[in-house]
């Protein structure tokens, strides 16, 4: 089985530039070295993006796309004091996994008792 290092679930927007121009996406989980966004249109594949949110900007890779959805990998890792800050951004009413009590600080996948 392949070790999955740590995501969060939130819910933002951030602004992903591309050699394609700039699109606004929203931020699904994020972790230190990636994001899984969705609403993305038109990303490939190895594609170089910029991504900003929250006062700060990062250098990326597009790792994966499936329809809407895009994993990106940054290319330098998110610090704690960024990560706990991205996951205090207020989610929107109905986000996905709202209801099961994600975004309390727990990992994406992973119960508290672990």
């Amino acid at each position: 089985m392949k070790f999955r290092k740590p995501r969060w679930p939130v819910d933002f927007k951030l602004v992903l530039f591309s050699a394609d121009g700039e699109q606004l996406v929203t931020v699904r989980n994020v972790g230190r070295h990636g994001l899984c966004l969705t609403d993305c249109q038109d990303l490939r594949k190895g594609q170089d993006v910029k991504l900003l949110f929250a006062g700060t900007g990062r250098q990326g890779r597009v790792e994966w796309v499936r329809k809407s959805l895009a994993g990106v990998h940054v290319d330098r890792a998110l610090g704690e004091v960024e990560l706990a800050m991205l996951r205090q951004l207020p989610r929107r009413a109905g986000a996905a996994g709202a209801a099961e009590g994600l975004g309390s600080g727990t990992p994406a996948g992973r119960s508290r008792e672990t």
